[in-house]
């Protein structure tokens, strides 16, 4: 059944039916992961703002799996308030960190800023190659003073020609 149901949703999101944005909200709470992964993937495909809060509670999930679905649908919906949640993600670098930066990008501008402020948090030192890539793809000139200032004290050579590719 929970294949089906599965399927169900991930069909729904293809035909983009905005009625069935309430079945598919109720199934967030489903404990079956592949299912919850095509509700999770058809709700961003349909841009549900409904689904938001849930979705950004699922960034913490157990399954990187639905990590990463959640982080790709609210990229797609670009809801504000899933920009916050989605940089502590970046700055934790979980399992779905490629998801996280990739639906940062779809926040266009108003992820730069909150990006920049990761390259002094020292908590953030494990995502600061991702954080100086999303920031090259962005090239958004807000970001050159911050990256000029943290090249200034960059830890090593490789963080260097990252900073200065960025600089682009």
């Amino acid at each position: 059944r929970a294949i089906v149901r599965a399927w169900s949703a991930y069909l729904l999101g293809e035909i983009g039916s905005q009625d069935a944005i309430p079945w598919l909200t109720d199934r967030l709470q489903t404990s079956d992961h592949d299912e919850l992964i095509r509700v999770v993937e058809a709700l961003g495909k349909l841009r549900a703002i409904a689904a938001v809060q849930r979705l950004i509670e699922l960034l913490e999930d157990d399954d990187s799996g639905v990590q990463s679905f959640a982080a790709m649908a609210l990229g797609e919906i670009r809801d504000p308030r899933a920009l916050s949640p989605l940089i502590e993600q970046l700055k934790q670098h979980k399992p779905a960190i490629y998801s996280v930066s990739a639906a940062l990008h779809n926040f266009g501008e108003d992820a730069v800023l909150p990006q920049t402020q990761l390259l002094f948090d020292p908590e953030a030192e494990p995502a600061v190659d991702m954080v100086l890539q999303n920031l090259w793809m962005l090239g958004d000139k807000r970001a050159i003073e911050p990256i000029l200032r943290f090249l200034e004290n960059a830890p090593d050579h490789a963080i260097k020609r990252n900073a200065i590719a960025a600089l682009g």
